[in-house]
């Protein structure tokens, strides 16, 4: 999966929220900072790769697959961030711009350790990845 495709299953995952609103193009469009063809061709390739569904001209819904797949890069995205403002003490925007470059590149194992320097309670709570 591309960087920016990644981009898009995080920002329906943050869109949706916990109550899992659906998600429309529109939306995606304006928090993504994209016109409208862009996206539509980028979730037409997410529905191929199965990990969105999608009603007709209508909402967006992740796939169990997506929702795997959102819910690893957004917890990537939290690490890095608390990382980057609490251990290297860089500002908030910074961090923000810095961790979405960074959490498509950086191994599992690295996010981990990242997630074990932070000073406060960790955000992950999964074991140490295999």
């Amino acid at each position: 999966m591309t960087e920016a495709l990644e981009d898009y299953v995080e920002a329906i995952y943050i869109l949706r929220g916990k109550d899992k609103t659906p998600v429309r193009i529109k939306n995606l469009a304006t928090y993504l900072n994209l016109n409208k063809t862009t996206v539509v061709a980028a979730v037409k390739r997410l529905k191929e790769s199965n990990l969105v569904n999608q009603e007709h001209y209508g909402y967006i819904f992740l796939t169990e697959d997506g929702e795997k797949k959102a819910f690893e890069i957004y917890n990537r995205h939290k690490v890095l961030k608390a990382f980057l403002m609490e251990v290297v003490k860089v500002d908030e925007k910074t961090a923000e711009e810095e961790a979405c470059k960074m959490e498509h590149i950086l191994s599992q194992e690295t996010i981990y350790k990242m997630n074990l320097m932070i000073k406060k309670k960790p955000i992950l709570k999964e074991t140490k990845p295999s």
